[in-house]
């Protein structure tokens, strides 16, 4: 071969397939290897056509790709062409020369007839074979498999055709390592889909079938206490506001659970929201109740616009202030709602000034159904602050709050900042 001389620091070499398998061809089928096991396949059809592909380029009449089941005990057959497999579908590590490359990680060729295993030999031979080439898969000094080549014919071998049927192995077993993944990541997938739907179906059946005969019978004990008040004696009526209250907690949980998955599975929908305006609506929502508890409430907004989705933010900030207004207690005089900027996040927080959340219960608050000890005797679902922490993943943020007892508690929920391309297709907020 006659050497390329650089006479400058800039060189320009025109690629073309048909010089280079002039020039080498264990590169050229090397390189069209590579190409037909990058394109995304099933594992079976990759390695069918890689078997295919490697008869094709090699002097080989038939061939079998074997891949090493999970205990590594032993080989499993995964493609073969050109020959009668039956009795060859699965290889211990001690059984014939393809079990013998996969122990001992070696290139094997032999005739049929140097083969220590009469009954093996027998088989092959009647199967019209004559030479065997076992090719290892070795990828990270690991076997992954083993390439089983057979000939009617004797084959001679160099050093240079064994390299080339080692490098095959490997980008082989390479690609059988990467659709192996592929194929558990796609049917975990569908899995996770499977049961994200369940999920869906079944909250949905329970909004349908357990809200409605939950707000019948609140209806019903409502028409009879008042019809019946009078008659009861005090044991009725504490029944009676037992049914209330029982029907009103599964009503708020089959809301909760349908507003946690559509928080979920809804599309975001960014706008430009000014933060005012989120305060003014939550301030006139919560007027009634913060007016009859002589409960103040202040605001501290540090930014005048956001982008975000207006309803799952709402949400958010709605839960916050009843999560506060439930739990901060009869010392608790005061509510206030903040939203500040940092660096790459919107920064939204709700704090109060009542009795405060002990350290051991804070770190489980924001999982779903997950409920402080002294709120055993409060209505609500455990899923209010596991909203507004998929507000704020949905958002690309999180949440977390500050508390300490007796000094009352700060919530937070971060929303991510738009980059500055995304920001100029964010409609105005209505």
């Amino acid at each position: 071969m006659v050497p390329i001389s650089f006479q400058s620091d800039l060189t320009t070499v025109s690629f073309s397939r048909r010089k280079l398998m002039r020039r080498n061809r264990a590169l050229s089928v090397l390189l069209g290897l590579s190409e037909l096991l990058s394109q995304s396949k099933g594992l079976r059809d990759l390695l069918t056509q890689a078997l295919d592909y490697v008869l094709e380029h090699t002097a080989f009449d038939a061939g079998r790709i074997y891949l090493m089941e999970p205990d590594r005990q032993a080989l499993k057959l995964a493609a073969y062409r050109g020959m009668d497999v039956e009795g060859l579908e699965r290889v211990s590590l001690d059984e014939g020369f393809t079990g013998r490359a996969a122990k001992s990680c070696s290139f094997i060729a032999q005739s049929v007839q140097s083969l220590g295993d009469v009954k093996r030999a027998e088989l092959l031979a009647s199967k019209g074979i004559h030479t065997v080439v076992c090719v290892p898969f070795v990828v990270l000094d690991r076997v992954e498999g083993v390439m089983n080549l057979a000939s009617k014919n004797p084959i001679r071998l160099d050093q240079d055709e064994v390299d080339l049927l080692m490098m095959i192995g490997h980008l082989i077993g390479v690609a059988a390592i990467h659709a192996e993944t592929e194929e558990i990541l796609r049917e975990t997938v569908e899995e996770i889909q499977r049961r994200k739907e369940n999920i869906k179906l079944f909250v949905s059946t329970i909004g349908h079938d357990l809200k409605g005969p939950a707000v019948a019978a609140f209806g019903f004990a409502k028409r009879l206490s008042e019809l019946y008040r009078g008659v009861l004696d005090e044991r009725g009526v504490t029944y009676l506001e037992q049914i209330f209250k029982a029907t009103r907690q599964i009503a708020c949980m089959v809301d909760e659970l349908n507003h946690f998955v559509r928080t979920r599975e809804m599309p975001l929908k960014a706008q430009r929201l000014a933060v005012s305006s989120l305060w003014e609506s939550l301030r006139q929502e919560f007027s009634a109740e913060l007016e009859k508890r002589a409960i103040g409430w202040a605001e501290n907004a540090r930014v005048s616009e956001v982008i975000a989705d207006e309803v799952m933010v709402l949400r958010a900030l709605r839960n916050l202030i009843q999560n506060a207004l439930v739990h901060g207690g009869s010392s608790m005089r005061t509510v206030q709602v903040g939203c500040e900027e940092r660096e790459n996040f919107f920064v939204f927080w709700v704090a109060d000034d009542g009795r405060g959340i002990p350290l051991e219960e804070q770190g489980k608050l924001f999982e779903p159904f997950a409920r402080l000890k002294t709120s055993k005797v409060v209505d609500g679902s455990g899923l209010g602050l596991a909203i507004v922490r998929e507000v704020a993943r949905r958002h690309g943020g999180e949440a977390w709050l500050r508390s300490e007892p007796g000094k009352g508690a700060v919530f937070f929920f971060s929303v991510a900042k738009p980059t500055p391309t995304e920001c100029g297709r964010v409609p105005e907020g209505e």
